[in-house]
């Protein structure tokens, strides 16, 4: 039960995923009312998609493709993605758990005399394809929705079941079956999935192969028609028109490639405002245009040996999603069957197939993959009858759970991928063995760890669907054919006691005599080590439990994924694999180093003037000693400085000549605030300096290293924290504010005016409104005296892809176009400040929702260009992932060594 107009609500076969966020005053009273509830903030299903269709930015789809996303904050609300501001916004784990929770009040409702939904066991379907990331978000989104007892089943393993219920002699109807292909497309996504039949006395059904995740079904072909119409009728559409011709071009497709289907599909695109009818754009879609685009496009004739082209990006890359760069499903299909043929028994062509997912309904899609098949076997698989392709999932989870209590057959095969996990320079060690069933642990004794007490540690996490026979324990080298990095496994190992009252003396502690050492303060115990092993865990829900033990397994830690951050590059073993020791670095250089920060800060204060090094030296020092500039150091290197820093956090308080060069140490061993294992947890630690406020508030040297040093870290910060930092700096940045009285007080110099300039254009994901005020008034003072510091600001302020938020926190981009054009307006005394900002306002990301028009991009482009700055200008022009010396421009210093950072 849903409703599916604003007077009407009504039972229907499936509850479509999408949810809608009304405005305030949109809808007429009682639109939003349920039978269950009087009124709900945002309607799910039918309705959902029909008001999405009129209004496209307040709606939210494709959430579970989301789940899957590995550059996005899948618990953050960042949805709809291309929603305008003040639109509320939702995460991808929330709009799951929505969904689910429209589900158990429906069913309580019509069920009110039986057990209520959340009482009972629940089997939740994903892809066979989502990873273990995506699978415990699934199961926390179920959580949220007040569902505890689920059990995840793969989809096509879902829809072979629903074909098993329909055929109680199922061994005869696959006697001379030795494997089939379940073929599961839907609307975001792509699932292949090999299920071999062993007859015999006792037959078996074993699933042993499953695809890596495709961002590819009937969402693309959508889009590819769009983009069709688009072209013909010479328009660039906004937003909001654009999701209307999408819808459009959905509706156009499911009718031309139905079997009784017209010839034509007219789609029309309303006007806006007064001009809704005078405005309408109109344009028919053919039939056999329709079936070439898609067949051809989607589904050619290619040969077996044909692999994915990995191309660049192209427009069908929409609405943040990292699509397939290759539409062609029949190349997708072919790199699978090589894959497991080469690494399994299995049959590279199976006898038989299974089709499922909405994408496939219609009979000539189905017909083609037969074909293909057909064309590289010389024989064309039997097709297996799946009635209702849409329910087929549901109705195959329903058997299963049945199967389940009753003991009746099951599809075995455990893990579709195997997981290993890194060791430092040795490769990785294999944790989970592919085909390990649910239940069963396994328990990795060697290679052993020694790992640091009371301080963060990280593994490595690595997956693979194409190794088959690896046992636990056994060392594979790492490449990136054959893996997938998944974020690295983390956990604090709490076993040292610390002095209870480090934290609870409050911010304004500071001892009396100056002169005399804070002992107690400082941490000064050794770091201890204990030697720990791995221990792996399949549930019976199906999701991984990953286990940190002490040799003697009295102690144990749980291990969690790490969703924060960017992956590790495969192959460069600058994570560390469980040690504090940095691989790319000589340990005993990494010790002293850690040892001389530690020693000259815990120095008293009237015995600096003795001192060999001085703190604001520190970090002159340490390149002598290493030889090695600074800004060469790895990104291990600098976590274990700040690990230094930190135990000695407390000596800022003692003196001004302690304060900012710790400060200015800190900021530099953690910047960018992420990009590294458990680097959140850094940066929360750090930011508890925050509420303490400045020690030495008089001291010039350490105001402009308190800004620098949340500069650095902007990136790391959350959005809570980028707000509390700038509510101190808005009462000097935004008039309305004037009134309000902040910690610090003003900007003293010019100097520090610099830095909180620089600091406000870096926290990227403050509100958007007052991001645009910043830039009006940078590019404001841009037109009175040109700056390379404006430039700089408005290159932050206005990116198209941001250096480390999420792209919804982007300003619109008819804010950015105007920027853009005022900035090709002002004079440019540093042609490179002024090249690199247009780069950044004007950079081309194949999102609607964030690219200026083309016509402001190519005049951009021809001008930086006339500068002598062609590279510049193609990221304008193509879509261009940010390279390193753009990063380092746009955060005004070097990157760390080690860290890679890419675009969404």
């Amino acid at each position: 039960m849903q409703r599916v107009s604003e007077n009407q609500v009504a039972e229907r076969r499936t509850l479509p995923s999408f949810l809608y966020l009304p405005g305030e005053h949109e809808l007429p009273p009682g639109a939003l009312s349920l039978p269950w509830a009087e009124d709900v903030a945002a309607l799910v299903g039918d309705y959902a998609r029909a008001q999405g269709a009129r209004v496209p930015t307040r709606l939210v789809s494709s959430a579970k493709s989301w789940l899957v996303h590995p550059r996005a904050d899948r618990t953050a609300p960042i949805l709809p993605w291309d929603a305008a501001p003040g639109v509320p916004r939702v995460s991808p784990v929330e709009a799951s758990a929505r969904y689910l929770l429209h589900l158990r009040e429906a069913w309580n409702y019509a069920h009110p005399k039986d057990e209520r939904l959340q009482d009972q066991e629940i089997i939740l379907c994903v892809p066979a394809s989502f990873n273990e990331i995506a699978r415990e978000l699934t199961v926390q989104a179920a959580s949220l929705a007040g569902l505890e007892h689920v059990t995840l089943l793969e989809e096509p393993q879902a829809a072979f079941y629903s074909w098993l219920e329909k055929h109680e002699h199922w061994q005869q109807e696959l006697r001379e079956v030795s494997g089939v292909l379940v073929c599961d497309i839907g609307g975001g996504t792509t699932d292949f999935t090999l299920i071999r039949v062993e007859s015999g006395d006792v037959p078996v059904l074993k699933r042993v192969a499953v695809g890596e995740h495709l961002m590819l079904g009937g969402d693309n072909m959508d889009l590819a028609l769009a983009h069709v119409l688009e072209q013909a009728l010479g328009a660039r559409f906004d937003p909001r028109s654009w999701g209307i011709l999408v819808h459009e071009c959905r509706a156009a497709k499911e009718r031309l490639l139905a079997a009784d289907g017209p010839t034509e599909f007219t789609v029309a695109i309303p006007g806006t405002g007064s001009r809704l009818l005078a405005g309408m754009t109109s344009a028919p879609l053919l039939r056999d245009d329709v079936h070439q685009i898609i067949l051809d496009g989607f589904f050619p004739l290619t040969e077996f040996g044909e692999s994915p082209q990995a191309a660049r990006r192209s427009a069908l890359a929409e609405w943040g999603l990292p699509y397939a760069a290759d539409p062609a499903v029949s190349r997708h299909l072919s790199a699978f069957l090589r894959n497991q043929a080469q690494v399994s028994d299995a049959t590279s062509i199976p006898d038989a197939i299974l089709f499922n997912g909405a994408a496939l309904e219609p009979t000539v899609l189905r017909e083609r993959v037969r074909d293909v098949l057909g064309r590289w076997s010389g024989k064309t698989p039997r097709e297996l009858a799946n009635r209702d392709l849409d329910l087929a999932v549901a109705r195959g989870a329903a058997y299963f759970g049945w199967v389940r209590e009753s003991g009746g057959l099951r599809i075995g095969g455990g893990t579709a991928r195997s997981y290993y996990v890194g060791v430092a320079e040795a490769g990785a060690a294999c944790l989970i063995p592919r085909g390990l069933e649910e239940g069963q642990s396994v328990e990795i004794r060697e290679p052993e760890f020694r790992v640091v007490v009371d301080r963060p540690v990280s593994f490595p996490l690595y997956a693979s669907s194409v190794r088959h026979g690896d046992q636990p324990g056994a060392m594979v080298a790492v490449n990136e054919a054959d893996f997938e990095t998944l974020p690295p496994l983390a956990t604090v190992l709490g076993t040292r006691r610390r002095d209870p009252m480090r934290r609870a003396r409050g911010p304004d502690f500071r001892k009396s005599n100056d002169d005399e050492e804070v002992d107690e303060e400082v941490d000064e115990t050794p770091a201890a080590e204990i030697p720990v092993h791995l221990k792996a865990r399949v549930t019976e829900i199906g999701t991984l439990e990953l286990w940190c033990l002490g040799r003697d397994s009295s102690q144990k830690w749980r291990l969690q994924f790490q969703l924060r951050g960017q992956e590790t590059p495969l192959g460069t073993g600058s994570t560390p694999a469980g040690f504090s020791a940095v691989p790319t670095e000589d340990p005993l250089a990494v010790r002293e180093s850690c040892a001389l920060v530690a020693r000259t800060l815990r120095r008293k204060i009237g015995k600096l003037d003795e001192a060999d090094v001085k703190p604001r030296g520190l970090m002159w020092s340490l390149e002598e000693r290493l030889r090695e500039k600074r800004d060469d150091w790895s990104l291990g290197f600098l976590r274990e400085l700040w690990e230094s820093l930190d135990r000695v956090n407390a000596r800022r308080r003692s003196s001004p000549d302690y304060e900012g060069p710790w400060l200015n140490m800190c900021g530099f061993a953690l910047r960018p605030g992420f990009g590294y294992p458990l680097d959140d947890w850094r940066v929360n630690r750090t930011f508890e300096l925050f509420g303490q406020g400045l020690q030495f508030p008089k001291s010039q040297p350490g105001r402009l290293e308190w800004w620098v040093l949340w500069r650095r870290l902007a990136g790391g910060l959350d959005r809570q924290r980028q707000a509390e930092v700038f509510a101190e700096l808005a009462p000097y940045l935004l008039p309305r504010l004037k009134h309000v009285k902040t910690r610090l007080g003003p900007p003293q110099t010019s100097a520090e005016w610099s830095e909180v300039h620089r600091l406000v254009a870096s926290l990227e994901r403050i509100d958007t409104v007052a991001k645009i005020h910043i830039g009006e008034k940078a590019l404001h003072r841009l037109e009175q005296r040109p700056a390379n510091l404006e430039f700089w600001m408005l290159a932050r302020l206005g990116a198209r892809m941001p250096f480390a938020a999420s792209p919804h926190h982007c300003v619109p981009p008819d804010v950015a176009e105007g920027w853009l054009n005022n900035l090709l307006q002002v004079p440019w005394k540093d042609v490179r400040a002024a090249g690199l900002a247009i780069c950044q306002v004007g950079r081309l990301t194949g999102d609607r929702s964030r690219d200026v028009s083309e016509d402001a991009r190519e005049r951009a482009a021809l001008r930086l260009e006339a500068e002598g700055m062609a590279s510049l200008a193609r990221p304008l022009r193509e879509i261009v992932e940010l390279q390193a010396d753009e990063q380092a421009a746009m955060v005004g210093e070097s990157i760390p060594i080690g860290l890679r950072l890419g675009g969404t």
